[in-house]
């Protein structure tokens, strides 16, 4: 038997790390590209909970999916991360 991935949603909830996003998601990249090559889809979401600085707005530069909450939790912002990258998923056709 042959396990296969349909596809890959990284979930990042953040408040206020503008300092460090940038890193973050670049390591992230770094870790995409060889899954993308194969034809596996890979969605990246950042959550930006209850952010008082940059956080979403170097996020969407860096052409990442952006969701912005002010739910003040790691578990809520989890959630809702995981809810919209299973949304973007489903219109992926592999």
């Amino acid at each position: 038997m042959t396990d296969r991935v349909d596809a890959v949603a990284v979930v990042v909830p953040a408040r206020n790390e503008a300092a460090v996003i940038g890193d973050c998601l670049r390591a992230i990249e770094v870790a995409r590209l060889p899954v993308v090559r194969t034809g596996v889809p890979v969605v990246v979401v950042v959550v930006a909970d209850s952010c008082g600085d940059q956080t979403a707005d170097i996020a969407r530069a860096a052409g990442i999916h952006v969701q912005v909450l002010q739910a003040g939790s790691v578990g809520a912002a989890r959630a809702a991360g995981c809810a919209y990258a299973l949304q973007v998923l489903a219109g992926v056709r592999r």
